[in-house]
């Protein structure tokens, strides 16, 4: 096991643990590894979501430990890493260069897919030119075909021997099954005697490009979601200005951080932890937990939360929450279990899911032997075997939900909507009656003046003015708001002094 996968002493073993799990490609793939974790003893409850490659683990430490739930993980084909701080770049950097082999591999299947697929066309419009007759030369269609079906394809061979070790057969056997097939049979009409004019080397090779373009399509979606997240993440501030003993000052990262310590914060600058204010007096911009675009004031004993937005005033507070005990730390956690979650309507598809490969493999089975029978042609009859075989995968099927449900959560988390879990989004649909409290919810979220009526005054443009000019460098949204609406009606301001 590689020291990426060891889990630091930092991490507690809290009967409650996200692992990223690596080398899923399917939904039976995460099912097959929710049954691995879920024998174990120590487990109360595992969960594995497809969508975002997460395992969430409810476990008895006394019984079964981190270490020995990432083992079980790795004896059933795949692999996994604590889902924290401390792996979250590393897995990050992980999927990007994951992402990027899986663009090469579907350019290079592409470009070597491509002369056989227009060749094909071609033939089939009429065309007799050269080089149509060249790609569909037996040896050439060999060469073209080989690289992808068994160097660019292995991942569904690999796939394939995984989920039948684990006795849950899923989308990868089907497509190694019918693509080998296909190639086989076409290999045996081009050397081996057979009709070389019954070529289908470019059908497995074309199918196998198609499905690696849903899947780089799938998985360039996902990360794209996860932006939600680390939209999220980067309101976490990366150090602080600790004020020690004797009241000296200085930088520290947001790691060493303790409970206790007094820390100051300017105006503008993210409050970098949970604390309390024991000195200073400002407003607080928290607007991204509570929606409310007005600023709070804030003094002696206030409560004060990581990721808000010191405005106005130099404060001084003590540290009461870090890292994930922080409310944005739960924040984010509580949208990334909401995209693990499962939907009521998923355990259905699941269950579908479950029994569609014995299903698809018997109806190719009686494809072969009913087709054979009415035409006596063998080649037309496993064609068609191989054609059920290839066509029905029941990616969308078992995927469709949620990768709904985490192109939603992430969504709403983007847009300042925090959804519990599946169940809840799913529920949503049948709400016939929707109370709203929380300015910005359904306005601008930000102040506006809408009217300006001018009392005991000859000029209401002069009055105006007046005011946009007092209020042109003022920080507090009602003032940015007056400035706004005298901005756009006068045509010049008048400079201010001595200003207090």
């Amino acid at each position: 096991m590689s020291k990426t996968n060891q889990s630091p002493k930092t991490v507690h073993a809290d009967e409650r643990i996200r692992l990223n799990v690596i080398g899923m490609t399917c939904t039976n793939c995460s099912a097959g590894v929710e049954r691995v974790l879920n024998r174990d003893k120590g487990v109360e409850k595992a969960s594995v979501s497809f969508a975002n490659k997460r395992a969430m683990v409810s476990f008895d430490s006394t019984k079964t430990d981190i270490d020995t739930l990432i083992k079980r993980i790795q004896r059933a084909g795949f692999d996994a890493i604590v889902d924290d701080e401390f792996h979250r770049e590393e897995m990050e950097a992980a999927q990007k260069a994951s992402l990027q082999k899986l663009q090469n591999r579907l350019i290079i299947s592409a470009l070597l897919s491509a002369p056989m697929l227009l060749g094909m066309i071609f033939q089939m419009l009429g065309s007799n030119a050269g080089w149509v007759n060249f790609v569909h030369t037996p040896w050439v269609q060999l060469l073209l075909t080989t690289p992808v079906q068994f160097w660019i394809g292995s991942r569904f061979y690999k796939g394939a021997y995984t989920s039948l070790k684990n006795r849950s057969p899923n989308m990868d056997v089907l497509v190694a099954l019918g693509t080998t097939a296909a190639f086989l049979y076409s290999f045996y009409n081009g050397f081996l005697g057979g009709n070389p004019h019954h070529l289908y080397f470019e059908s497995s090779a074309v199918i196998i490009t198609l499905i690696l373009l849903g899947n780089f399509f799938e998985e360039r979606a996902k990360s794209r979601t996860g932006a939600a997240i680390k939209e999220l993440m980067e309101l976490q501030a990366k150090t602080a200005i600790r004020i020690d003993e004797e009241g000296n000052e200085s930088e520290i990262t947001i790691e060493e951080v303790v409970i206790g310590d007094l820390l100051l914060v300017h105006p503008g600058k993210n409050i970098p932890v949970d604390g309390v204010v024991v000195k200073g007096h400002s407003t607080i911009d928290e607007s991204m937990l509570t929606g409310e675009s007005i600023p709070v004031e804030k003094g002696g004993e206030s409560e004060v939360f990581s990721g808000t937005i010191n405005q106005s005033g130099i404060i001084t507070l003590r540290a009461t929450k870090l890292g994930h005990e922080s409310t944005l730390a739960r924040i984010i956690k509580m949208v990334e279990e909401a995209q693990g979650s499962q939907a009521p309507i998923q355990k259905i598809a699941d269950r579908v899911s479950a029994i569609f490969f014995p299903t698809v493999v018997t109806i190719a089975l009686l494809t072969l032997v009913i087709t054979w029978f009415i035409t006596h042609d063998s080649a037309k009859a496993i064609m068609h075997s191989v054609a059920v075989l290839v066509i029905a995968c029941p990616c969308a099927l078992g995927l469709a939900t949620p990768t709904a449900i985490m192109v939603g959560t992430g969504l709403g988390a983007r847009n300042g909507i925090l959804i519990k879990n599946g169940e809840a989004l799913e529920r949503v649909s049948k709400t016939n009656a929707l109370i709203l409290d929380k300015t910005g919810t359904i306005t601008e979220g930000q102040p506006e003046v809408t009217d300006f009526i001018a009392l005991n005054t000859t000029s209401e443009q002069e009055a105006l003015t007046i005011l946009t000019a007092l209020e042109r460098n003022s920080e507090h949204p009602l003032g940015k708001a007056i400035y706004r609406y005298g901005s756009a009606q006068c045509d010049s301001l008048p400079e201010v002094s001595n200003f207090n």
